[in-house]
């Protein structure tokens, strides 16, 4: 599954690739407010691999595969899932 959005995530650069929506309730900060269930996406997108942590000579010039899911506040990032930036350039 990984590959197919690694795949999907190489085609959207820079944009993001949404893989799918999830209802999750958004509970407002307002006591007068209800709460509410939203649609939030589930995204993947390719980011500076030196951004998503620390500088090492791997990671110069790297792109990383970064999730975000529905209900979770950190992203995660597969770091399995890196391409050369000038490889994703030649592709577009």
């Amino acid at each position: 599954m990984l590959d197919k959005v690694f795949q999907e995530a190489k085609k959207a650069y820079p944009n993001v690739y949404i893989s799918g929506h999830k209802k999750v309730w958004e509970i407002s900060i307002f006591d007068d407010e209800d709460s509410e269930e939203v649609d939030v996406p589930h995204t993947w997108q390719l980011i500076d691999a030196v951004g998503a942590s620390f500088r090492t000579p791997e990671r110069e010039g790297m792109l990383l595969l970064q999730e975000h899911r529905p209900g979770c506040s950190a992203p995660f990032n597969h770091w399995g899932f890196m391409v050369a930036k000038g490889e994703i350039r030649k592709e577009q």
